[in-house]
């Protein structure tokens, strides 16, 4: 299903499903935390870089590089 924006919602309710079926049983979810930090981090990397006009570098868990090299 999609939103007026074009938005898609069942990624969403599938994770949601998934989690609350993972509290139930006691298992860990498929998404955890960490990986949720880092689709976050991404995302204001992105908007980051968008609005300075410069490259954000981020590590394995998230956490920004800084840069040794000078961006243009």
């Amino acid at each position: 299903m999609r939103d007026r924006v074009g938005l898609l919602h069942q990624p969403h309710r599938d994770q949601l499903a998934d989690f609350c079926d993972a509290v139930r049983t006691g298992r860990p979810p498929l998404v955890d935390g960490a990986a949720g930090r880092r689709a976050v981090a991404a995302v204001h990397a992105v908007y980051t870089s968008a609005r300075t006009g410069r490259t954000v570098r981020l590590d394995d868990s998230g956490n920004p590089v800084q840069d040794t090299e000078r961006n243009p």
